[in-house]
């Protein structure tokens, strides 16, 4: 849903219905053992494509073009749209099948699929629309070679940190992410964020590191995405000030 909301923001409006038409098929295959349950992965399939269309909409409406993270406005109406507003309908859309079975607590349910959904968005769609802006950030300031070097650092601490079990060992990242966008402004949150996500994301994938080791249930992803997802937009933020600041 994030790698959809981020390229419709970046489309023209007449690209959007195509744009939706893939979302849908993407999230209908997605789904485990679709042909087996057809009914319930087209009602998940179209919750998500709703989930998106709304928040692609309000974005536009209420912000204009993709959102300026250095602005106060636009962060805190991203997050509300992205967090509360869209996740929310989406998740009303989809509670005709998330009350039946297997969902054996449902109201407990809607609210991890809402937050789950939610911080997709907030992960996936401001990483994804930064690494577009990130040639125009390098044409307008070329990195010194020196800058780079925090990127090696901060490949080593996510070695160090995804090979223990131990929750604690996640601290470790975000000063090493903060040092790289300190260095490299917008570069750096979108390097340094795509770095921290598909390492944690992997290795949690691979059974291996701090949130592996609370287990495959629902709460293990929910860590996963709220760890990444506070990581992603404090990053952005700073980096997105230091460039205003510097030009």
């Amino acid at each position: 849903n994030g790698f959809l909301l981020a390229l419709a923001l970046r489309a023209p409006s007449s690209g959007w219905p195509m744009l939706m038409i893939a979302g849908f098929a993407g999230n209908l295959l997605a789904y485990p053992g679709f042909q087996d349950a057809l009914d319930s992965a087209v009602h998940f399939a179209a919750s998500d494509v709703v989930e998106v269309l709304i928040a692609l909409l309000l974005i536009r409406t209420l912000i204009g073009a993709a959102p300026d993270f250095s602005s106060r406005r636009d962060l805190i109406l991203f997050i509300v749209v992205c967090g509360l507003i869209a996740p929310g309908a989406g998740t009303l859309v989809a509670s005709g099948h998330l009350t039946g079975e297997p969902f054996d607590r449902p109201a407990g349910q809607m609210i991890r699929w809402m937050v789950a959904n939610a911080m997709g968005l907030l992960v996936a769609t401001p990483l994804l629309l930064a690494l577009a802006d990130m040639r125009e950030d390098l044409l307008e300031r070329r990195p010194e070679p020196g800058a780079l070097l925090c990127l090696g650092g901060l490949g080593v601490v996510l070695v160090v940190a995804l090979s223990s079990s131990a929750v604690a060992a996640l601290f470790l990242i975000a000063p090493a992410l903060m040092w790289v966008v300190f260095r490299l402004e917008r570069v750096g949150a979108a390097l340094g964020g795509a770095m921290v996500g598909l390492s944690t994301i992997g290795a949690t994938l691979w059974g291996r590191g701090p949130i592996a080791a609370q287990g495959a249930g629902a709460d293990a992803m929910l860590l996963l995405h709220g760890f990444l997802a506070s990581l992603m937009l404090t990053s952005l933020v700073v980096g997105a000030v230091l460039r205003e600041r510097r030009v």
